[in-house]
């Protein structure tokens, strides 16, 4: 009597409703489970963490460089906010190379001093436009500006050389 007992459907219950049991179906769900979680872990914790920059960096050049090119003074990034349109900021890297006109001997004259360039520099980006540097035009007068400004600023050490080396505005995305 007991093999006759069915469901509302009608259906023997004693019947395979598929060909795989309810073991194999979770056997499947959780190897799905485990492959989407191991793609969701490689995709948040791939990338590695960009470095941190610190917003004023010099150091001098290398051994190298600086036998090759006497005088130099490298600044090697800068990130410095600069005023787009109204109300829009963005980092600017700005890495900077200067040559002292004495050589070996104007080097020391420059560096004395280093935090006013690197302030007046920062503050002459700052008031400047992004968008008139994109130009071939706007990044030489931006050279030759700077030129005058670290003249300025060191008392009067000549600059023979003053070098944009890392030059790139992080637009928003």
């Amino acid at each position: 009597m007991s093999d006759k007992k069915k469901n509302l459907k009608g259906m023997n219950l004693r019947e395979k409703k598929g060909p795989f049991a309810l073991w194999v179906w979770m056997l499947v769900f959780f190897v799905i489970v485990v492959c989407a979680g191991m793609m969701l872990a490689f995709f948040l914790f791939s990338t590695p963490p960009e470095p941190k920059e610190k917003e004023e960096m010099y150091e001098f050049a290398p051994v190298e460089t600086a036998a090759l090119i006497p005088g130099l003074w490298r600044l090697p990034v800068m990130k410095i906010p600069v005023t787009v349109e109204e109300g829009i900021r963005l980092p600017l890297r700005l890495g900077i190379a200067i040559v002292a006109e004495e050589g070996p001997d104007g080097l020391p004259r420059l560096l004395r001093h280093r935090e006013r360039i690197i302030s007046a520099i920062r503050e002459h980006v700052e008031k400047g436009r992004a968008e008139d540097w994109e130009s071939v035009a706007g990044k030489l007068k931006l050279k030759y500006e700077l030129t005058d400004l670290v003249e300025e600023v060191s008392g009067g050490v000549r600059v023979r050389g003053l070098y944009i080396t890392d030059y790139m505005i992080h637009w928003p995305t």
